[in-house]
């Protein structure tokens, strides 16, 4: 027997044996319940496995002025100054800003001692 599988017995030994614990531990509660007369406790969500993160491509003005590292009344005056781009319509009175022109909007921020940022790349 293989080290991966000796692994992989115990790990699904390991895993029925804390199922069966989690069984008998809500067993017992509910007969404590049953004999103090208080209710039985309520069942623990099914777990589940975590969902891919998707990363936004657009965002919301409070998200967008976090992205650049600004409060959203500073994000707000920078947009109106056009140092931050202007969003895009989405629906009815809904806006977003797309994460790429936020992107090419802060490399083009100046560096602290007035140097130009280096563009050599494009």
């Amino acid at each position: 027997m293989s080290l991966n599988s000796a692994w992989d017995v115990l790990w699904k030994e390991a895993t029925e044996e804390t199922a069966r614990l989690r069984e008998e531990r809500a067993e017992v509660k509910a007969i404590r319940a049953a004999l103090t007369g208080a209710a039985p406790p309520k069942p623990k969500p099914v777990e589940r496995p975590a969902r891919l993160a998707i990363t936004p491509r657009l965002l919301k003005r409070e998200d967008a002025a976090a992205y650049v590292n600004v409060s959203p009344n500073t994000f707000d005056k920078m947009v109106t100054d056009g140092v931050m781009p202007k969003p895009k319509h989405l629906t009815g009175k809904r806006q977003a800003w797309d994460v790429r022109d936020l992107d090419a909007f802060a490399d083009d921020l100046p560096t602290v001692g007035g140097s130009e940022p280096d563009k050599s790349w494009d």
